[in-house]
């Protein structure tokens, strides 16, 4: 009858069979397209030149790592960078005593370079103080920060008997977030490790006396903004094997893990899955994937093909409970 008819229309037969409606059809459809274009090659278009004036790449650690800053352009100077401001000059001592209280922690490890490098390179990374993202203080924080993050054998990972082969990613301010890639595996911002280490001094704030309520923080944006986190979340990134998992619940913080995406997924050749995690309600799927599309074409068309894997790793996006 048409009723029955109508009923039937709205399924699609596969064999003998009818077990399977028609918009689950066309989804899987469109999941094994997203699936065959996940698995993008790295185009050897152009390599010379992106390899001669691409980005800095990320890394693991290696006693051999040395920077190789990148070759775009001059750096652009930074008018703040010509005099040393109020803030960094009252804080200066409340620097020094975190580095050496970091240099307490950190001195009774194994070192990948002579202990006088490592040094060098915490105290340029941590007491250069500017307020600018650009310009010469910028690079040697930057250059500085690199060289720490990478010559200082201290472990990656908070679960020593599986390493990071379920590494887990998320923004760091969400709290919520943190608590289940904690509990799913591998994570960072756990344990007292160099993935540990950044964030807990990061976090520290300067106050300018006994009577203030409000203190500044020692590195803060505003005031003398730190890339170490960044690199340590990259070298972090670069250590994973096997599936790593991106928890997020905007399209803001998928934004803010990009470069440790792009590391997961460009880089680091033992990664064989990445599953982005995304809180249903909060996030639309389609923003999530359209901004992937759009990641994936700037890094495959700007990258060094003789630094990358020669595909992406493939990726998924699964929705969770918040």
């Amino acid at each position: 009858d048409r009723k029955s008819g109508s009923r039937r229309s709205q399924f699609v037969s596969t064999g003998d069979r009818v077990n399977i409606s028609k918009n689950e059809f066309e989804e899987k459809i469109r999941e094994a397209l997203l699936n065959a274009e996940r698995h993008i090659n790295v185009p050897k278009l152009l390599s010379d030149a992106v390899c001669e004036h691409g980005e800095l790449e990320p890394s693991a650690q290696s006693p051999d790592y040395e920077y190789k800053p990148s070759k775009k352009s001059e750096p652009i100077s930074c008018p703040e960078d010509d005099k040393e401001t109020e803030f960094c000059a009252s804080s200066n001592a409340s620097r020094v005593s975190e580095v050496n209280r970091l240099w307490s922690v950190i001195a009774l490890k194994h070192f990948l370079r002579e202990r006088s490098d490592v040094r060098q390179a915490l105290d340029d990374c941590l007491l250069t103080c500017s307020p600018c993202i650009r310009g010469a203080k910028w690079e040697k924080k930057v250059r500085a920060c690199n060289e720490f993050a990478h010559w200082v054998s201290l472990s990656l990972s908070d679960r020593e008997n599986e390493g990071n082969a379920n590494a887990n990613f998320y923004a760091l301010h969400n709290e919520v977030t943190r608590a289940k890639a904690c509990t799913s595996g591998s994570c960072f911002y756990r344990t007292e490790s160099l993935a540990s280490i950044g964030p807990l001094l990061l976090e520290k704030s300067f106050y300018t006396d006994e009577s203030s309520l409000y203190g500044k923080k020692l590195y803060g944006h505003e005031n003398n903004p730190s890339p170490l986190l960044d690199i340590l979340h990259q070298t972090y990134a670069m250590h994973a094997t096997g599936k790593a998992t991106l928890w997020v619940t905007s399209l803001l913080e998928l934004a803010g893990l990009n470069k440790v995406t792009k590391a997961l997924m460009l880089y680091n050749k033992n990664i064989a899955e990445i599953e982005i995690k995304y809180a249903m309600g909060t996030v639309s799927k389609n923003e999530l994937l359209a901004f992937m599309r759009n990641s994936v074409t700037l890094w495959t068309t700007t990258s060094c093909p003789a630094v990358t894997r020669a595909l992406l790793s493939p990726y998924i996006l699964t929705p969770y409970s918040p």
